[in-house]
């Protein structure tokens, strides 16, 4: 549907006026309501399915060697120091993801 381009002048300006601005708006019924009945339809579906999804997750310690990578790496260091919500399986575990920033290191000589 067209609209007044001034309606979605007048609304970006609030958004940047806001002090707490959403990550995205949608301008205009037609974006809001597909988006809502969209969103609405997927949380039913991950409602339905909250046991299956629940149930595929069991925390396992990762092996020995990973381990001592991962205590040994500067990054990960700095992760387990860090304050604040973890995206770890547990504590003492690192944040998942650190595995992209381990290396192994290089043989010398």
């Amino acid at each position: 549907m067209d609209s007044l381009p001034h309606l979605a002048a007048e609304a970006l300006m609030k958004l940047v006026d806001s002090e707490d601005p959403p990550l995205r708006l949608l301008l205009g019924s037609l974006a809001y309501d597909t988006a809502f009945d969209i969103s609405r339809k997927r949380m039913d579906t991950w409602a339905a399915w909250e046991d299956v999804s629940r149930a595929a997750e069991q925390a396992a310690e990762a092996p020995r060697r990973v381990r001592l990578l991962r205590a040994a790496h500067p990054v990960a260091r700095a992760l387990a120091a860090r304050p604040g919500p973890r995206r770890s399986g547990g504590p003492g575990r690192p944040a998942r993801g650190i595995r992209t920033a381990i290396r192994r290191p290089e043989p010398a000589g």
